[in-house]
């Protein structure tokens, strides 16, 4: 177990690091954050390659539908969660209308009712936002949730597989969090453990997930939808005064909490998870080196 996540760690952190370097740079996320988010991918289809292992491993072939639908929603529900309390407490505003006046232009509904301005805005990019998150969720996913968080349970229980993973994938996000939030006017200390409690709490989700299902896309539809719900839909209609960003947004109270009530959830579940063994089997890893090319099984 642990020469292979070395290898794709080391693979990851030295992909990576050329991102890191432009990025900072730069002083601009856009285009190279896309091209960072896939590097945990190439890093894992590398380390199957150099490994030997079909990239079937990775738990792309297989769809799990029910686990899909609840991906999405779960973020959508503690989204709302947090915004709603941060609206009707008035630590921050509802609604901001800058994105959407500029939504409104483009789309030529200047007008139209707020209302329907808001509601449009909201379904429109739920639709757009959804496909092309899934563009770039799926880079990461393949990585932390299709190659390591297996590769973990090999040897350890979930508990310890969703501290491990999640605290990797946490600071694998630090080195850029400056760039990509350039007006974040919280404690280092506060945004990090925010942050890291956050993605810990979310990861261990989409880890519970990832072997429950024995398939990718739970995980990849949890992590497009929590983007897209808290980062491009319900954070742009928020007026932010002072001290709404210790609580709304990525590095807030808010979705820590979140993450800690997912993450307890999924650990209370935990007893729903196949072994080990069983999960290999499902998610099509071959008992021996002669049984590597198998078929994969078949989709209970």
């Amino acid at each position: 177990m642990w020469k292979p996540t070395a290898l794709f760690l080391a693979l990851t952190a030295l992909l990576s690091t050329v991102f890191y370097v432009v990025i900072n740079a730069t002083g601009s996320p856009a285009p190279w954050v896309l091209g960072l988010m896939w590097m945990p991918a190439l890093a894992a289809v590398l380390t199957c390659t150099i490994l030997r292992r079909p990239l079937r491993f990775l738990g792309g072939s297989r769809w799990s539908g029910p686990f899909a639908v609840i991906a999405y929603i779960v973020p959508v529900l503690y989204g709302l969660a947090i915004y709603a309390l941060v609206w009707v407490t008035g630590i921050g505003g509802f609604p901001k209308l800058d994105s959407v006046d500029a939504f409104a232009q483009t789309a030529g509904l200047e007008s139209s009712s707020e209302a329907t301005r808001i509601v449009l805005f909201i379904v429109v990019n739920a639709a757009v936002g959804t496909i092309t998150g899934l563009l770039a969720a799926m880079g990461e996913e393949l990585g932390w949730r299709g190659f390591l968080v297996p590769e973990l349970y090999r040897s350890m229980g979930f508990v310890g597989v969703a501290i491990v993973s999640g605290v990797i994938w946490a600071a694998w996000h630090y080195a850029i969090v400056g760039v990509v939030y350039p007006d974040v006017e919280l404690p280092l200390w506060y945004w990090m453990l925010m942050f890291s409690v956050a993605a810990a709490g979310v990861g261990t989700l989409a880890a519970w997930l990832r072997l429950r299902s024995a398939s990718l896309w739970p995980p990849v539809i949890l992590h497009t939808s929590s983007n897209l719900w808290m980062q491009s839909i319900l954070d742009p209609l928020t007026v932010y005064r002072e001290g709404t960003d210790a609580v709304a947004g990525d590095l807030g109270i808010g979705i820590a909490a979140a993450g800690l009530v997912v993450a307890m959830i999924a650990i209370l579940l935990r007893k729903h998870l196949p072994s080990s063994e069983e999960f290999e089997r499902l998610n099509g890893v071959p008992a021996s080196l002669e049984d590597r090319l198998a078929p994969v099984p078949a989709v209970r």
